[in-house]
């Protein structure tokens, strides 16, 4: 039963921008249930369906500053005692010509010129499994798995054009009051060598990368929680700095299977987004 109990309150992420987007779990304690750090809302459902917006802003070195609007839309369900995910997103996106919303390196444009453009995102499937539980401590390690299908426009600067594949791990330890969690993922970036974003000529080459995350999480009410994360990658392309930033979020369950989750971020050097902001609503049936 307790094992049933901590699977059932296991949330995933991505998103994101993906930006987002950043990975937390969590186990049970014998005091009390602590909710998860995740960015998105998943449990161990039969089906599940979560709603979410997220805003975007930062100048990422540029003399221009960028924004990105994301409403997304996520089925999760679980087979197999593992569990999947698949989203899709569209995107509004006003930033310098030429530049896509994976940053790759810094320009040096004098006056760049300002575009707008709108369309379907990328299609991200991802699987999740716990392969180690402890139950004497209640550690739980999972593994998981990540593609990243090219469906957004390159040629809008809405996505790379390319498929993207990614593994990763992490664990969770409960203490007493609280969850601390981290995890590791390692991402294969499809190249796009030279292509054409807003009718600017780009010879873009990515470089793979390790992403991770630190994070702790408590339980205010019986129904809500807060959590406090820090996330890191890599730069995928020259030019650019380590993606950094720092997040505080709440999450609020309601109805037996429904979640609202409420997070803001804060990018702390150049090539992360200078702060960013979400809900993500969630149900499971």
């Amino acid at each position: 039963m307790q094992r049933l109990t901590r699977t059932k309150s296991f949330l995933l992420n991505s998103l994101i921008f993906i930006l987002f987007a950043q990975v937390s779990h969590h186990a049970v304690s014998e005091e009390k249930i602590i909710e998860p750090v995740d960015k998105v809302s998943m449990g161990r459902e039969p089906i599940g369906i979560e709603a979410g917006y997220v805003y975007t802003k930062g100048t990422y070195g540029e003399m221009v500053e960028s924004t990105t609007h994301i409403k997304s839309l996520t089925l999760f369900w679980t087979a197999f005692d593992i569990d999947f995910q698949l989203s899709t997103a569209h995107l509004e996106r006003t930033a310098p010509a030429g530049t896509i919303i994976a940053r790759v390196k810094k320009r040096v444009t004098v006056t760049p010129r300002v575009v707008s453009t709108s369309g379907a995102g990328d299609i991200i499937l991802s699987a999740n499994k716990e392969i180690f539980t402890d139950p004497a401590t209640a550690i739980a390690v999972n593994a998981s798995g990540e593609i990243k299908i090219a469906a957004a426009d390159s040629s809008k600067g809405l996505g790379t054009g390319k498929n993207d594949y990614a593994i990763g791990f992490s664990a969770s330890y409960p203490l007493e009051t609280a969850l601390i969690s981290g995890g590791a993922k390692y991402s294969v970036l499809g190249n796009p060598g030279r292509i054409k974003v807003n009718d600017i000529v780009e010879d873009i080459h990515f470089k793979n990368v390790w992403s991770g995350y630190l994070a702790l999480s408590t339980e205010l009410t019986s129904k809500n929680s807060a959590s406090l994360s820090l996330n890191v990658a890599q730069p995928s392309g020259s030019g650019t700095s380590y993606y950094q930033t720092v997040e505080l979020a709440t999450s609020y369950r309601f109805g037996g299977s429904g979640s609202l989750r409420i997070f803001a971020l804060k990018g702390t050097n150049q090539n992360s987004p200078d702060w960013s902001a979400g809900v993500l609503l969630s149900g499971s049936f």
